[in-house]
Parts: structure tokens; C-alpha cells; sequence
């Protein structure tokens, strides 16, 4: 018989987060009514776009690339997502973007240092 501790983290056990206006670090998922997942990495400034489907009708130039994040509008349950990106285009300096509802925000990683492991001896 072992005497390894295991424990079980969840999703449920992580506070909700329905907003993102008073975050200024870590890293995000968050799903919109169009089926559509995002990744906002506030500490290397990108937002990307996760399409889950093949519909050309529903895609945008530099689907599943990081984009520079300029500035964030809004990112709230509940509401469409806006936020200022660069698509890094000669002649155009910043380009708005907008979601349809944000069902979900799921945070992956608080800070950046919380993305690196330590050991406890």
C-alpha cells in the first residue's frame, strides 16, 4: 500500500469568472453563442480565435493565430466580447473585434509565475 497523497482539482472548484475587465495577467479560454473559442493571454498581450467549424462564412482573417492585443472593451458573461487588435496589415494601425454572447470565461493560469512549477521537498 502506498502512502501517496492524491488530489482530485476541478473546474467546479475554481470560483466563476464572469468577467475580465479587472484582470491584467494570466491566461483565458472563453466560448461565444457562435460557437467560437478565444484564448486571451494577458501576459503576452494575444487574443486567438478557435473556430469549431469549417463554415468559410463564419471566418476571419488570422483565425487560430495570435493577434496583439491593443486594448479590451469588454469580456463578460452574457455580453459580446470587443476588443482593439493588430492584425499587423501595412496602412491599418488597429482593428475592432466583436463576438457574438460570451457564454463561459474559463482561466487556465492566474499570472505568468503560477505557469512555472516549483517542488516542495
Amino acid at each position: 500500500m502506498s502512502d501517496d497523497v492524491v488530489i482530485v482539482f476541478t473546474m467546479a472548484d475554481m470560483p466563476p469568472v464572469t468577467s475580465l475587465l479587472d484582470r491584467a495577467a494570466g491566461l483565458y479560454m472563453f466560448s461565444t453563442e457562435s460557437g467560437s473559442w478565444y484564448e486571451l493571454d494577458f501576459d503576452a498581450s494575444t487574443l486567438t480565435r478557435i473556430r469549431m467549424d469549417d463554415d468559410p462564412a463564419t471566418a476571419l482573417r488570422r483565425d487560430g493565430e495570435p493577434l496583439l492585443l491593443v486594448t479590451i472593451i469588454d469580456v463578460t458573461v452574457s455580453r459580446p466580447a470587443r476588443f482593439w487588435v493588430d492584425l499587423e496589415l501595412p496602412g491599418a494601425v488597429q482593428t475592432l473585434r466583436s463576438t457574438t454572447e460570451v457564454l463561459e470565461i474559463i482561466e487556465i493560469r492566474a499570472t505568468a509565475e503560477s505557469a512555472t512549477s516549483t517542488s516542495v521537498e
